[in-house]
């Protein structure tokens, strides 16, 4: 979170780059962190192929850790790539597994992430209604939580979502919350 709300993010991929070529390479959780940054680094810059290849060496290492967890996050950074790329299809099945992993271990950060990719995918899909379901579900998990990051970003897109369907001034409490 330091860099992305700084706009520094030539400095954290070079931070992220650096050490993910430091020797000796090693498959431990810290490089699945440091992949994982990478990756979702890459995909706010539209890097997709970076972003693509840091995720699924990510979900390659949390895999063998048996992190559950780690793998979940990963498919619904992966979700995210593959639904910017138009592949809305592919992106539903990954963030449908993520959200099943996220049930499954009652994990609520988890889940409110697989749902925020599922809405992305479904916006992507020209698809608003399922857009709001899947982010309105998320929300609701996030105002339990302490997110603060995730709850406003689901609440910009639940915001531009709503304003397709029923218009700008049913979005305005959305996109006011999000900049609270």
């Amino acid at each position: 979170i330091y860099w992305p709300v700084r706009g520094q993010w030539g400095e954290a991929r070079d931070r992220l780059g650096a050490a993910l070529s430091a020797q000796p390479i090693r498959r431990g959780a810290a490089r699945g962190n440091a992949l994982l940054g990478a990756g979702s680094i890459a995909f706010m810059k539209g890097e997709y192929s970076d972003a693509r290849t840091h995720y699924e060496a990510c979900l390659s290492i949390r895999r063998e850790l048996g992190d559950d967890k780690g793998v979940a996050i990963c498919l619904a950074g992966m979700a995210n790539v593959t639904s910017d790329q138009g592949e809305q299809s592919a992106a539903q099945a990954l963030a449908r597994e993520a959200l099943e992993i996220g049930r499954s271990l009652d994990d609520r950060e988890v889940t409110a992430r697989a749902l925020m990719s599922i809405g992305l995918s479904f916006s992507r899909d020209s698809d608003p209604r399922s857009a709001v379901a899947a982010y309105r579900e998320s929300l609701a998990i996030l105002r339990q939580q302490s997110f603060p990051l995730l709850l406003a970003i689901t609440l910009s897109n639940l915001g531009v979502m709503i304003g397709d369907v029923d218009g700008d001034e049913a979005a305005r409490p959305y996109h006011e919350e999000a900049l609270a």
